[in-house]
């Protein structure tokens, strides 16, 4: 699975505009929750985050409903960004009334994949910087070829 440079420019913006136009001036104080899979949508969350200058901490969907309950009790936490495959388990955890929790809004993601390129082996691509996503041995690896 893969995707070009232009659309992953598209999915940043997406999200960079989500944040700018969702997120209060009080929650951009805050630390925004990225609770995605190893994906081209947690990578488009992290850049668009960081384009936007809004703190935010990425916890792989793997992580135990302990370590993420953890993280939002903290109350730095103003609000979760995740995809609809995750979002039940984030849904369980805010409604725990033992949590801290203040005012922690949450933004649903679309992980739709409607601009990847799926029979990679067909294609010539020179990547800068390559995701796997390939199961439990998943991996994220740069590489740096630049002429």
């Amino acid at each position: 699975m893969g995707v070009n440079f232009e659309a992953l420019q598209k999915r940043v913006s997406d999200i960079r505009d989500i944040l700018d136009n969702v997120l209060t001036e009080d929650q951009v104080q805050g630390v925004v929750v990225m609770f995605l899979p190893v994906s081209v949508v947690a990578v488009a969350s992290i850049l668009a985050s960081t384009a936007s200058s809004v703190r935010h901490s990425l916890v792989f969907a793997g992580f135990s409903s302990q370590a993420l309950h953890q993280l939002l009790d903290t109350g730095q936490v103003s609000c979760v960004l995740t995809d609809h495959d995750h979002c039940h388990k984030v849904q369980r955890l805010l409604q725990d009334p033992s949590l801290k929790r203040g005012n922690i809004s949450v933004i649903y993601l679309d992980s739709g994949q409607k601009d990847f390129i799926s029979d990679l082996e067909h294609h010539h691509i020179d990547p800068i910087f390559a995701l796997y996503t390939g199961g439990p041995s998943s991996l994220i690896a740069g590489e740096v070829f630049m002429v």
